[in-house]
């Protein structure tokens, strides 16, 4: 996975990118981890970064990789209309695959029960995915959406509460 991390923002040549997204979303954690970091994520991130919101995330984001977040108390709670049938039909692309593993690593930075970033390897592990994942489709190659400029908000700090970490380290 890092050599395929390691490829970003170009994206691998050796691999087709249909497997690598498969490689990846393989990757993703259990729905009971997902929710908690979700919930780490909405708690804390929302006041110093609003990149992605509690509807975006709960109602369209999570839905196209956790069949039980359509069950889940959020989803309704965050706005989501009827039952959600729309998500089972579409297809997730892969910057909303880093998306999610962006949410996912902030949230482990956020979880007081782990190491703090730099030393934090399950955020570091997130983040690993969400370069690879963003080079199944390479940023270089396409305009930008929406989602791939969350994507690389979400990154951006995650570096900098890394270096912020080791700076405050190093000094003290």
């Amino acid at each position: 996975m890092n050599r395929y991390a390691s490829a970003f923002p170009h994206g691998p040549s050796d691999i087709p990118a249909f497997d690598l997204k498969d490689i990846v979303q393989g990757c993703l954690p259990s729905w009971s981890r997902v929710a908690r970091l979700r919930d780490l994520y909405l708690e804390q991130a929302p006041w110093f970064s609003g990149a992605v919101t509690r509807r975006q995330l709960c109602a369209e984001l999570l839905p196209f990789f956790y069949a039980e977040a359509r069950a889940d108390p959020a989803y309704t709670a965050s706005g989501a209309i009827g039952d959600a049938t729309g998500h089972g039909a579409a297809v997730a692309s892969a910057h909303e695959l880093a998306l999610l593993c962006a949410v996912l690593c902030i949230g482990a930075t956020m979880d007081p029960t782990l190491h703090p970033a730099p030393q934090n390897g399950e955020a570091h592990r997130y983040y690993q995915l969400c370069r690879a994942a963003l080079s199944v489709e390479p940023i270089m190659d396409r305009p930008p959406g929406v989602a791939t400029v969350q994507v690389l908000v979400l990154m951006g700090m995650y570096q900098v509460r890394r270096g912020l970490r080791r700076l405050t380290t190093e000094v003290c």
